[in-house]
């Protein structure tokens, strides 16, 4: 079995130290950190926690986390025009959220629903808040293809922008997106 080595670098501040440790407390409740799949769902947990605190979102644990968190921002983006994708019509005319359920499912991402969309349109949507993570990955390229005109600096907090850059054409090299053939 491979097992995670690290080497160190100092914190920034002392409470930001202090922070991370209180986070990591925190998670280290139901996990251990020994594998590179226990470092993703560390990073996972703590990018949330830390970029999302005083939001209001909620980790909503590791089977979603902020996969999930990324899905209900995207779908607010979508319904709202925000992020640099084109406005959406004030009243949804028949069919649009059906297509839409539609578009989402043939992207592979599956359990949304008309109704789902239909209360993204009046939710709070961040701007240039989110942190990004390998988690979301697949579907924030999904959506970055979709919808070419996405501004990532939007999405992500300054902090991250750069890092979600290169880890989604890092990304996108290793997973071209699947062609059907008619």
């Amino acid at each position: 079995m491979e097992h995670l080595s690290f080497d160190s670098e100092p914190w920034k501040t002392v409470e930001e130290g202090l922070s991370t440790r209180a986070i990591f407390d925190e998670w280290r409740v139901n996990h251990c950190l020994k594998t590179m799949e226990d470092w993703e769902a560390w990073m996972d947990f703590y990018k949330v926690r830390r970029y999302l605190k005083g939001t209001g979102v909620k980790y909503l644990g590791d089977a979603n986390g902020s996969e999930g968190i990324f899905k209900v921002q995207m779908l607010r983006a979508i319904t709202q025009g925000g992020w640099g994708l084109p406005p959406a019509p004030k009243r949804a005319p028949r069919g649009y959220y059906p297509k839409l359920v539609a578009t989402l499912e043939d992207g592979g991402i599956a359990g949304i629903s008309k109704q789902d969309l239909a209360n993204s349109k009046s939710r709070k949507l961040l701007e240039s808040q989110l942190p990004i993570t390998q988690r979301m990955l697949p579907v924030l390229s999904w959506f970055a293809r979709q919808y070419p005109t996405v501004d990532l600096t939007q999405v992500f907090h300054s902090d991250e922008v750069e890092e979600a850059v290169a880890m989604l054409e890092q990304y996108n090299l290793n997973n071209p997106p699947k062609t059907t053939v008619s």
